[in-house]
């Protein structure tokens, strides 16, 4: 089975006018200080703890986004 821990799936859903937003708020929730840390946790190279997954997902919930997880071209 491959697991993706990527959300760029869902990040190409958001829009524009609400990316910004959307951004800091994953980077504020999840303690990412640098745009190296924030592109890793965007295409799963760092693996969620399961309190860091729920919030991501809560988050693109909360904008109407539900299919989150995986690469952006899967």
């Amino acid at each position: 089975m491959d697991v993706s821990y990527s959300f760029e799936k869902g990040w190409n859903k958001v829009p524009i006018g609400q990316s910004q937003r959307v951004k800091k708020k994953i980077m504020d929730g999840l303690k990412i200080k640098s745009r190296g840390s924030w592109s890793n946790r965007l295409r799963g190279v760092v693996v969620p703890s399961i309190a860091e997954y729920e919030y991501i997902e809560s988050v693109f919930k909360e904008i109407g986004i539900q299919d989150i997880w995986g690469k952006a071209d899967q």
